[in-house]
């Protein structure tokens, strides 16, 4: 028979582990808004250089 104290500990245990994988899918869901926010960035701070090129070459 299994006592209370093991029964307790795996209860625990497998909690544990269902929060562990919230936070990883947590932390998965982060990292890909992370990763689309810096694909933005790169975009905006490329079209920059571009008007900033052709606004050079139209003043001169």
């Amino acid at each position: 028979m299994v006592s209370s104290g093991t029964a307790r500990q795996r209860a625990a245990e497998s909690g544990g582990s269902r929060e562990h994988q919230d936070l990883q899918a947590r932390a998965m869901q982060v990292q890909a808004e992370v990763s689309m926010a810096l694909r933005a960035l790169d975009l905006v701070a490329n079209d920059v250089v571009v008007e900033m090129s052709m606004s050079t070459l139209l003043a001169s």
